[in-house]
């Protein structure tokens, strides 16, 4: 399951490698028999394959990518901009890139080696095992050269999931940061943890809230899933089902201490 490292680091990530290039295609699915269905799973059923070819395919350019909690937004020079949440899995894999853990699981045996024992060596295959979507991205001068990861000229990066449970959707809002803030209700764990006091008021908000359930569940802080809430806690000498009505100041200021 991805958590708030996994899902900064590909920010960072794409980030450094596609800020300012032009997007000149995306490409639904590897296989094009399955590639609506995988739009209608992954958008909702509320953007058909034609429609995101025609609203996604374009010349925009990348501006920023954003993050809070475990959600990604992609802001362009138009809209539509391109929001996408992340469940139980899911990750982005950058073409070129060998990301050790996260390429290591979704790469592919190729066709000759497929049929062989199990001790074949896995080889690096575009687009990886279980993809979704692919983003492709070129520079915007056409004179300039972007060959840089391992040879590759064009900038691609791949939204993989074997559970099928990342959503995305499009948004035309003129302020994409904002609008997102707006859907989740709790602070961002990485860059806006709020000072002691303010962090004690709000979790007292939830006095009868068991303390692991409120840090899972989004709407106090974003970010954080069940392995980071269970060593913040460890680390903080409380027990994870606690109420937050039975935290001292001493548990909240070493809660607080933990989650920095």
């Amino acid at each position: 399951m991805p958590e708030l490292p996994a899902v900064e680091r590909a920010r960072r990530m794409i980030d450094a490698l596609c800020k300012s290039y032009r997007r000149i295609n995306v490409q639904s699915a590897p296989d094009p028999k399955h590639a609506s269905e995988f739009v209608d799973k992954l958008f909702e059923g509320r953007l058909g394959l034609d429609l995101l070819e025609r609203r996604v395919c374009v010349g925009h350019v990348l501006r920023q990518l954003g993050r809070h909690g475990k959600n990604l937004w992609f802001e362009f020079d138009e809209p539509p901009h391109v929001f996408v949440r992340f469940r139980m899995a899911g990750s982005f894999v950058v073409r070129g890139h060998e990301d050790g853990y996260v390429y290591e699981t979704f790469r592919r045996r190729t066709a000759a080696c497929r049929f062989h024992d199990s001790g074949t060596p896995l080889v690096s295959v575009w687009p990886p095992k279980h993809t979704h979507i692919v983003f492709s991205f070129a520079p915007c001068s056409p004179g300039v050269d972007s060959a840089s990861i391992n040879g590759i000229s064009v900038r691609e990066f791949a939204l993989v999931d074997p559970r099928k449970v990342t959503r995305m959707r499009l948004s035309d809002s003129s302020c994409p940061s904002v609008e997102i803030r707006s859907l989740i209700g709790g602070f961002d764990a990485l860059h806006a943890l709020p000072p002691i006091e303010r962090f004690e008021r709000k979790m007292l908000v939830y006095p009868k809230a068991n303390i692991k359930s409120l840090l899972l569940g989004q709407r106090f802080i974003a970010g954080l899933d069940n392995w980071m809430v269970d060593e913040v806690l460890y680390y903080a000498h409380i027990h994870p089902e606690s109420r937050t009505c039975d935290l001292t100041r001493i548990d909240f200021a070493a809660l607080h201490q933990s989650i920095a």
